[in-house]
């Protein structure tokens, strides 16, 4: 058994607190692995690429920004119409 989960966010918050609070989740992620089996289980230490997999809407360009900064290209569905 397993999901995906993913955070939604308002397009009108500040891409820089978007970007902050994704930054942070992501140096944090191996310890939030050890406190809860589930993000172990549903691989979260790669949520950049499985966002990059499974996410079917456009993401904040906040998050733009973080996932580029990983060096992952993001698909043309994922782009906002904002930032084409």
């Amino acid at each position: 058994m397993a999901f995906v989960e993913g955070e939604m966010a308002d397009k009108n918050l500040p891409a820089d607190l978007i970007y902050k609070i994704l930054k942070a989740i992501y140096a944090k992620r191996m310890e939030m692995i050890k406190v809860d089996a589930s993000f172990r289980d549903g691989g979260f230490e790669n949520f950049p690429k499985l966002t990059m997999e499974y996410c079917d809407v456009p993401l904040h360009p906040g998050a733009i920004k973080f996932y580029r900064e990983l060096g992952i290209k993001i698909p043309d569905k994922l782009i906002p119409p904002e930032m084409r």
